[in-house]
């Protein structure tokens, strides 16, 4: 009977060891799933031109021409890749080490990012979708592939995801000259910017330095939801810096901070350098 007992753990153990060495789970499967689906949705064709963004502020204007975009070809999809982002869910709780994997699409604005991580030697993974179209937002963590941690969806979260989408424009140029995005000069450096579709709208300034690479976005109204569902309306920012010029003379960002701007304080829970900007027409 012992033997019996002995035989049965052992090949739990095995099948769990196997599991966790599986590369491909559910949640991946379902971010590759929305991934492949979004990138059907779109045309994009030609290149950018100078005077398809004549209309918008000069800031605008010249970051994209500094950045390398005009001559390139339009392009309906961004992907970045970040490795070994110092990650925190919360201001006392430890950080954790991430590989994040995002796409940004143009048209129909569309979001889909995977976390990749370990806790204590387990998988742990999250998922953020964000679909205008259908007005969704959801974010979702899972350990060891199956296990729900957290699962949060609804307008909220739309609203996170969107003006997460919005201070990332600037590097998927197709994005800016959506309808649905409109942009202000409010000075020689300083540009606002307001995304509105499916009735959730977010707003933000952009900051640029003298060569206009975009410095910091900032918006005053950011929803941030806690454990329990409740929300809390929270100044919020993005901070990039260390341009460099890429094997395709597009000069773009290396290194990203997010920051929760809190009345007790700063909390930057989003740290990290990117790997890659890769972009699909």
């Amino acid at each position: 009977m012992i033997k019996k007992i002995l035989f049965i753990l052992v090949v739990l153990l095995l099948i769990t060891i196997i599991w966790f060495l599986i590369p491909l789970s559910p949640t991946q499967s379902k971010f590759e799933e929305i991934v492949n689906e979004r990138k059907e949705n779109y045309d994009e064709k030609g290149v950018y031109r100078v005077e398809d963004f004549a209309h918008l502020p000069v800031a605008l204007q010249k970051s994209i021409e500094n950045g390398g975009f005009i001559g390139k070809p339009r392009a309906k999809y961004m992907n970045m890749y970040y490795e070994d982002v110092k990650f925190a869910q919360s201001v006392d709780g430890p950080a954790l080490s991430i590989d994040y994997d995002q796409f940004n699409f143009s048209g129909s604005p569309a979001r889909v990012a995977l976390i990749d991580s370990q806790v204590m030697g387990i998988p742990f993974e999250g998922l953020d979708i964000y679909i205008a179209e259908r007005n969704e937002g959801e974010m979702r963590g899972v350990i060891g592939k199956l296990i729900p941690l957290f699962a949060e969806r609804g307008a909220e979260v739309a609203m996170g995801a969107q003006v997460n989408y919005l201070a990332e424009t600037l590097f998927l140029p197709t994005t800016i000259l959506s309808d649905s995005i409109r942009f202000e000069e409010i000075g020689p450096h300083q540009v606002f910017g307001e995304i509105s579709y499916g009735g959730v709208n977010s707003s933000g300034h952009f900051y640029f330095n003298e060569e206009y690479e975009l410095q910091r976005f900032y918006t005053e109204r950011r929803p941030a939801v806690a454990s329990d569902g409740s929300v809390e309306y929270i100044p919020w920012s993005a901070e990039c810096s260390d341009y460099q010029t890429n094997e395709e003379g597009l000069r773009l960002p290396a290194h990203l901070k997010a920051i929760w701007h809190y009345p007790e304080g700063d909390f930057v829970y989003f740290d990290g350098r990117i790997n890659h900007i890769r972009y699909g027409d």
